[in-house]
């Protein structure tokens, strides 16, 4: 329950990001590439994941994850938009 409900709270956050940082004139195209680098992730993952644990062994797949984890903080921070309000 905890993690549908956290689901949930990433998706509309999300949105909210994006409504705010490209407005809602162009929110339909970013939703575009949004939607479609998801369904791309979904689609491959299986294979990617199983071809990793099956060359590099069980814990490369978790150090590859933390690595993305790691990589996505790291841009978020350095790319965060200044807000309304600070403008």
């Amino acid at each position: 329950m905890l993690q549908g409900v956290s689901s949930a709270v990433v998706w509309v956050v999300g949105l909210a990001v994006l409504i705010d940082s490209f407005g809602p004139q162009r929110v339909g195209r970013v939703m575009c590439f949004v939607s479609l680098s998801l369904s791309a992730g979904t689609l491959t993952e299986p294979l990617v994941g199983g071809v990793v644990f099956a060359v590099l062994g069980y814990f490369s797949v978790f150090a590859i994850a933390t690595g993305f984890v790691v990589l996505g903080i790291g841009l978020r921070m350095q790319f965060v938009m200044p807000s309304k309000q600070s403008r």
